[in-house]
């Protein structure tokens, strides 16, 4: 009987066991459900089970991941910091690969927000690479996400709306809605920055009505403010204005204190621009009143630029002066070089209000030094090398494509000529519809190798015919050059006379470089404003002669028609061989940073690189 009791004794604690592992579960995930909704509920509920029971590793390490992304999108970067220091590797090797793969994914989103981008994506491609290999495809899916999100803010967009696709395909199969709609939301910032204002428009609309139906107040929030920003950039100030207004009543709601912040920050510039500026300094001193508790300099900075606009358009110039400031002293703090333009910008615009030209010039002089110098720090040389290794890798993978694509559109030809022969033999007619079926395989061949906009060969057709000329000569001992060149200050064109404009001017280079080839030279178009020329049977010093009378006659080129004040000039860097023939990539990157070499030096010029 004894026996019989002591027996349901110990069930009755496993079952216990049982059920309090079920219950810490439910609440971890519904900690993370909640994350996004409400994100001071989901820290409540950890901090509530670490208090009432002792968590074992695996339910305090998704309790510490939970958190740390709470503190990473609250700006709490060295939060973040500390809850992974927490886990050292040794604690990490009795747990899955997974969980410590996504520790490793919230430190790179922690030191990306402390201004370390470099070092957070080589952290984000080492977790994709270690995500495939073990076939997480949540984890992987999270570090395109990351990636997508990174390459979108540092301008090359090509590159992150691929991270960001393959990031959504992947959370459709592993079923992850939340991750989805975050992802949508990052599609839409990415044409925003893009300019294109409407697309983004029509996918925030969408990640608005996902986030309205499921209920999460807080994205709403968000898609609410982005909403704003894409409005305010299309000048129109009334819309802008409702969905900062509504975005700041959820955030209220949900006391959201950093984007309380941020939204009033927008408030602040919408009422400046409808010359409202005593409703934006109230606006804008609220957001100060948030920022300054919790210490967040560069964002200061911010407030006390727009502070500094509102008093402008009052005429307090004194006062605006003393707003401009306390944003140099903050930015310089914060080390936000953006922010020294503008606040440049903003004294220029002061003293010329005031009648003080010599000041305003001054002014005006540094704002576009600091502006070439932003441009100039852009291509940095450790990202450039990172992505040199990938970008080998994609360009095989290309290559390969290309010539499987070839292949079987001959096949298809030669099947397609067989086919037009029988016909013709058996009746006209027949042979009439086949010729017409070969034009339009051509036709849908050459759309697939050409650039859209300047009708020259695409990224992978220029890459594949590079290839092919080089192998040519490597085979006939001949010399083979490289030039990469592109358009200065392209981004001030797009900014200043629109994309339509920007479009135009791309088209009339790729003109003007195609007339000074040969018959066995080509340019293509691989990126928004690069173009690369393949020049094989061309020593070094040939090329750089290409090069400076393309560089020459751009500059000479008349485009006033497009704008009175538009000006373009390009930069140019080549990289010529005539013994030994290094792979194409390799002349390529050797191109680039003699074209970054030009761009150090004032732009509008040619720089040649040995192939040594």
């Amino acid at each position: 009987m004894r026996v019989s009791a002591l027996f349901c004794l110990i069930l009755a604690c496993a079952s216990a066991d049982v059920v309090a592992a079920s219950t810490t579960s439910d609440l971890l995930a519904q900690a993370r459900e909640l994350l996004g909704e409400s994100p001071h509920d989901a820290l409540k509920i950890i901090k509530d089970l670490e208090t009432q029971k002792s968590l074992d590793s695996a339910a305090q390490l998704e309790a510490d991941l939970i958190r740390c992304g709470y503190y990473v999108d609250n700006d709490d970067s060295k939060e973040a910091l500390q809850i992974v220091a927490k886990w050292t590797p040794h604690k990490l090797q009795s747990l899955g690969k997974a969980e410590a793969l996504e520790l490793q994914l919230c430190q790179a989103s922690a030191e990306e927000k402390l201004g370390k981008a470099n070092i957070a994506e080589q952290s984000y491609l080492d977790v994709l690479s270690m995500a495939r290999s073990s076939k997480l495809k949540a984890v992987e899916a999270e570090a395109l996400l990351n990636l997508g999100q990174l390459r979108g803010f540092q301008g090359d967009y090509s590159e992150a709306l691929v991270f960001l696709e393959n990031a959504q395909t992947l959370f459709y199969e592993v079923e992850m809605p939340h991750k989805i709609r975050i992802t949508l939301n990052s599609i839409a910032i990415l044409y925003g920055r893009m300019g294109e204002d409407k697309k983004a428009i029509e996918y925030f609309t969408e990640v608005l009505e996902k986030n309205r139906a499921a209920g999460k107040k807080r994205n709403v929030a968000v898609v609410l403010y982005n909403l704003g920003r894409r409005y305010e950039s299309l000048k129109d100030f009334t819309k802008a204005e409702s969905s900062y207004e509504e975005s700041l009543k959820i955030h209220t709601e949900l006391g959201n204190e950093a984007s309380i912040a941020l939204v009033h920050r927008a408030l602040g510039s919408v009422y400046n621009e409808t010359k409202r500026p005593k409703v934006a300094l109230a606006s804008l001193d609220k957001a100060l009143k948030i920022l300054e508790a919790k210490n967040r300099l560069k964002s200061q900075a911010g407030v006390h630029l727009e502070k500094a606009i509102s008093y402008r358009l009052l005429g307090m110039n004194d006062q605006a002066l003393e707003e401009l400031d306390h944003a140099e002293l903050l930015s310089e703090k914060s080390s936000s070089p953006t922010n020294e333009r503008d606040i440049l910008e903003q004294r220029s615009l002061v003293y010329a209000q005031m009648r003080e030209w010599q000041k305003a010039y001054t002014q005006s002089q540094k704002f576009k030094s600091v502006s070439d110098q932003i441009l100039n720090n852009q291509k940095d040389n450790q990202l450039a090398r990172v992505q040199l290794r990938f970008e080998t890798s994609k360009k095989e993978q290309a290559n390969q494509l290309l010539r499987k694509e070839l292949e079987t559109a001959s096949r298809i030809q030669v099947l397609q000529m067989a086919v037009i022969s029988l016909l013709a033999l058996l009746f006209s007619v027949g042979g009439f519809f086949a010729i017409r079926q070969v034009r339009l395989a051509r036709q849908m061949k050459s759309l697939a190798l050409t650039d859209e906009l300047t009708q020259i060969p695409n990224r992978r057709h220029i890459l594949a015919y590079g290839e092919e000329a080089l192998r040519t000569c490597k085979e006939q001992d001949k010399p083979f050059s490289v030039l990469i060149f592109d358009i200065d200050h392209f981004k001030r064109v797009n900014d200043s006379f629109g994309h339509a404009v920007g479009d135009q001017v791309i088209q009339r280079i790729a003109a003007v470089s195609k007339s000074f080839l040969r018959q066995a030279d080509r340019v293509g178009r691989i990126g928004g404003e690069e173009f690369l020329v393949i020049l094989p049977f061309t020593p070094p010093e040939a090329a750089k002669e290409v090069a400076e009378r393309i560089r020459d006659r751009v500059a000479r080129t008349d485009m006033t028609d497009l704008e009175l004040s538009l000006n373009v000039t390009v930069s140019v860097g080549v990289c010529g061989c005539t013994n030994q023939k290094p792979p194409l990539d390799h002349m390529m990157n050797l191109a680039d940073e003699a074209l970054y070499q030009v761009k150090q030096n004032g732009r509008n010029g040619v720089r040649l690189r040995d192939s040594a």
